[in-house]
């Protein structure tokens, strides 16, 4: 009877590990896959990254040294992937839509904005977010944005001083 039982326990313990371990591993096999496509765009601009986050299926990086900006967002079969410049940008700025409903404010969309020097050319948003494609809930999405905005404005400070 015992060793009946721990057969069957064994069996439980594995029917809930090992698909724990399978998510997992493919979880960091399709975050090296995502690093791996932003260095190759990276690359193409003569850039290395030297900072970077990862989040669902998306992924955002940044060479300090050459100033350049690499995003890249897979959803379903499209893949967006973008190269902003520092140099051609005034302000980096977060972007929010969002509605109320009652007392709470639900964020819809969440993007990170780039304002460039030249006027014609219209501001470039970097989603980080989307209610209508992705999970209903955010989960560190809006901590990441503020962050990247910071850093990427500190860049732009530093860039505007040494203009001068």
């Amino acid at each position: 009877m015992d060793l009946t039982t721990s057969l069957i326990g064994f069996a439980v313990i594995l029917i809930c590990v090992v698909p724990i371990i399978v998510i997992n591993q493919n979880t960091k096999k399709y975050a090296k896959l995502l690093l791996t496509k932003m260095e190759e765009l990276a690359e193409k601009h003569q850039s290395t990254i030297t900072r970077h986050d990862q989040w669902n299926n998306a992924a955002i990086g940044m060479d300090e040294k050459t100033g350049h900006v690499f995003f890249i967002a897979k959803e379903k079969n499209n893949e967006n992937l973008q190269c902003i410049n520092l140099s051609d940008v005034i302000e980096c700025r977060v972007l929010q839509v969002a509605r109320s409903n009652g007392a709470n404010r639900l964020i819809e969309k969440l993007s990170l904005g780039f304002v460039f020097t030249d006027k014609y050319k219209s501001e470039v948003a970097l989603e980080f977010y989307n209610s209508s494609t992705g999970s209903m809930t955010l989960s560190g999405e809006l901590q990441l944005v503020e962050k990247w905005c910071t850093v990427i404005n500190r860049h732009l400070a530093v860039f505007a001083q040494q203009k001068k």
